[in-house]
């Protein structure tokens, strides 16, 4: 099989298929086929790491939907089982791009789960022996509708007027549906085998997945589930072999983005009953923990020479695609503590992350800014956790620093430059995080970041520092603590949108 013209032929495809888009009329007439045109258009949008693009289309394409009454399946009772199958799953992959950027934008989705009266997905076929493509798409449907719910429930600006005592029961409500979609998961696989003239059967069965959590159940690939018998193909053991090395891959990367998705959603989730916007419970740690081993599990394999293509898609569909929360957590709670607890496990975790994203900058402009940011935040982490820890160490031994000289010196001599960090203050600001007199950064703030990098002004001035030497912001209002960090985490992920020319610190001291 010569698959060496493939990827040219799927970057003309690609070429073209952005040209087509980019000549897409603002009003279109309601048809599968326009509708089909911007779901193409929306997953483009995706591979592009542009969000707002995406959403603007498969905003159109749910108008265009309720237009046709796809949602309704009172409309479909004279359609052919194939024609009614075909609308209920386009209607479904525009539900989970809708209820996935709900989100990631902080934006009320446009389809309502009580205005939709269908099915989920099931086979059209009641004799096919392989209905797991259609479990699969399922369990996306569960999980988007758990994120749509978390953004109506936990994060929109009704939901902070909540009790925190109905808040935490929405969301322990919102994990246990995660955690349930999962069990319910099973072997379910996204590649449809049954080909006419091929015949698959298990190769071995998979155990039980009740009791597993994503990160303890063992990859699709591990099992060998299917063994090709075709008789034509069996002539050739190289192309059997190609084929069904494909099918694993494919089955593993999807199984590594749904693990990544779910523990960055449960940990969105847990992040919004955590104490107070200073904290995280220890819930919310565990699963951004987990978030960032299941990444790297990806990343072991899948972050190499000749999976180039199955990694950008991991990486812009699950990503960049996903809630931000896992990094922000182990970032902020590594600031917060920083001269408290044990940090180093997390500054490990958050360093190998890093790396693993190096390889990706040249597939997109988002995935650059993406590494860019993520290793800023890191490099401030490891900078401000060693000053933290050797100004408790001067204190202790009665040294102290020289406050006028714009420099301060680590316990392994690094002199750091102040006046150059103060440039980070405006992401942490946008968390609900700063540095406050007690650290000597903001002393020496000779070059104040431009206003336009603080997406909450002035008006919120750093005050009321804690005992870690981080302080929190004012509310405006009636303005939720929690919202605010909601709101900044939502800021800082839309900054890996292409043409956003905002430039970053230079850390490199």
């Amino acid at each position: 099989m010569d698959t060496t013209n493939y990827y040219t032929y799927a970057t003309i495809c690609r070429r073209q298929t952005e040209v087509a888009l980019s000549q897409l009329a603002i009003c279109l007439p309601a048809s599968y086929e326009n509708i089909m045109a911007l779901v193409l258009g929306a997953a483009q949008a995706v591979e592009k790491c542009r969000p707002s693009l995406c959403w603007t289309m498969i905003s159109s394409a749910a108008g265009l939907c309720q237009s046709l009454g796809y949602h309704r399946i009172n409309t479909m009772v004279n359609d052919n089982p194939e024609d009614r199958q075909t609308k209920i799953q386009i209607f479904w992959m525009i539900y989970m791009l809708d209820k996935t950027l709900s989100l990631r934008l902080g934006r009320s989705s446009i389809l309502q789960d009580w205005d939709i009266s269908l099915p989920f997905v099931v086979s059209s076929n009641p004799d096919d022996k392989n209905p797991e493509s259609s479990d699969m798409l399922s369990y996306w449907i569960k999980v988007a509708r758990v994120q749509g719910l978390t953004y109506e429930k936990l994060f929109c600006p009704a939901a902070f007027l909540k009790s925190t005592e109905e808040r935490t029961r929405i969301a322990i409500d919102l994990v246990n549906a995660l955690n349930q979609a999962w069990y319910e998961r099973g072997d379910a696989s996204l590649v449809d085998f049954s080909q006419p003239g091929h015949a698959f059967s298990l190769g071995s069965e998979r155990p039980s997945m009740i009791g597993h959590t994503p990160n303890e159940t063992p990859k699709p690939s591990q099992y060998k589930r299917y063994v090709h018998k075709s008789p034509n193909m069996g002539r050739d053991p190289g192309v059997s072999e190609y084929i069904q090395g494909s099918f694993e891959r494919v089955q593993d990367i999807f199984f590594y983005s749904d693990v990544v998705m779910h523990y960055s959603t449960v940990a969105l989730i847990q992040r919004a009953v955590s104490p107070s916007n200073m904290s995280f419970n220890q819930e919310c740690l565990e699963s951004s923990r987990a978030a960032l081993v299941a990444h790297m599990r990806a990343s072991a394999q899948f972050n190499k020479k000749g999976q180039e293509d199955l990694w950008s898609g991991y990486v812009h569909w699950s990503v960049l695609q996903a809630p931000f929360t896992p990094f922000i957590v182990l970032f902020c709670n590594a600031i917060q503590k920083a001269d408290t607890s044990d940090v180093d496990s997390d500054i490990h975790s958050l360093s190998e992350f890093v790396t693993s994203l190096e390889s990706c900058r040249t597939i997109s402009e988002g995935a650059d800014k993406l590494y860019k940011m993520c290793h800023l935040f890191l490099r401030v982490t490891k900078l401000y956790v060693a000053a933290k820890r050797q100004d408790a160490a001067s204190r202790v031994r009665g040294i102290s620093q020289n406050k006028h000289s714009g420099y301060y010196t680590t316990v392994d001599g690094t002199q750091l430059d102040l006046s150059t960090m103060s440039q980070f203050d405006p992401y942490l600001s946008a968390l609900g995080l700063m540095p406050d007199t007690a650290w000597p950064t903001t002393t020496y703030s000779t070059t104040p970041a431009s206003a336009n990098m603080n997406p909450f002004g002035e008006a919120q001035a750093i005050h009321n520092a804690n005992e870690s030497g981080v302080a929190l912001g004012t509310s405006q209002g009636n303005q939720n603590p929690m919202q605010d960090w909601f709101s900044g985490s939502r800021y800082l992920l839309n900054m890996m949108e292409p043409g956003d020319d905002l430039q970053m610190p230079d850390l490199d001291m």
